[in-house]
């Protein structure tokens, strides 16, 4: 589902991909991660993801009210406290 706001001038439409490259842009910039990270399900594998690539790390859910729900998969560094 995309975002939705109805406004005095139209229909303002956000894509979910629009939103998960934002908020992968922003992750890679907090200290201590290293990238995000793409899971595999079928083999359970995970693999550091290139910058183009940083909205495949990210899963976005944007219920009927525009709540935003993120989840991220990524890679920090080995001696970060999380």
């Amino acid at each position: 589902m995309k975002g939705q706001m109805d406004t005095q001038y139209g229909q303002i439409l956000i894509d979910t991909d629009v939103i998960a490259t934002y908020a992968g842009s922003v992750a890679v910039e907090c200290f201590g991660i290293v990238g995000m990270a793409a899971v595999n399900m079928k083999d359970g594998l995970v693999k550091l993801l290139k910058r183009d690539y940083l909205n495949h790390g990210i899963n976005v859910k944007v219920d009927e009210n525009n709540e935003i729900t993120l989840s991220y998969h990524s890679f920090s560094e080995a001696s970060v406290r999380l």
